[in-house]
């Protein structure tokens, strides 16, 4: 079991990336929300991040060692549907 998956992380659970992705321009400390889980070869979630308004939605393949539920003040009170933006 992923560490991921131990934490309870799901589909539209909001989170934070946990160190910088160049190959798809996420920065560590971004938010976003898992819109699946992927179990084969190993475990991964596909995350959608909103540039603040400006453009489409960016979703991106992230493995579980990536990502931890988001914690920091207010965001993790906010309802699922307002932090998709």
């Amino acid at each position: 079991m992923t560490a991921a998956i131990a934490r309870g992380i799901g589909v539209d659970d909001v989170i934070r990336v946990l160190h910088d992705v160049p190959q798809v321009g996420i920065r560590g400390g971004e938010i976003g929300v898992v819109q699946s889980r992927w179990f084969a070869p190993d475990v991964a979630f596909e995350v959608e991040f909103h540039n603040g308004g400006i453009g489409l939605p960016l979703r991106v393949i992230l493995n579980a060692e990536d990502i931890d539920v988001a914690t920091a003040a207010g965001v993790d009170a906010l309802p699922r549907a307002a932090a998709r933006g």
